[in-house]
């Protein structure tokens, strides 16, 4: 099974939430060394359809991102439930 480790996030600073729904996009390091970029509902697609791990690295440890969807916004993150202090807001901006 694939695996893939979270760069970067671009967040929506103007959003109403703020938790893991305010992303906008999600970056990885591809093997060149560039950053490329997904939406949350991609990476969504990707977790929940294609079978692939993800996780984010923070402070020494590893967290795997959960597919979740709520009222029809599909997307990501690592706690249990939407929070502000989710580890995938934590990422440096894309």
């Amino acid at each position: 099974m694939a695996s893939y480790e979270v760069a970067c996030v671009s967040m929506d600073y103007d959003a109403d939430v703020d938790d893991c729904r305010c992303i906008e996009e999600i970056g990885f390091t591809t093997r060149s060394g560039t950053i490329t970029t997904r939406t949350p509902a991609e990476v969504h697609e990707m977790i929940a359809e294609d079978g692939k791990t993800i996780v984010v690295s923070y402070k020494h440890e590893r967290f795997e991102l959960a597919a979740v969807e709520r009222g029809g916004q599909r997307y990501v993150r690592t706690a249990d439930a939407d929070t502000g202090e989710d580890t995938l807001l934590k990422k440096p901006s894309c």
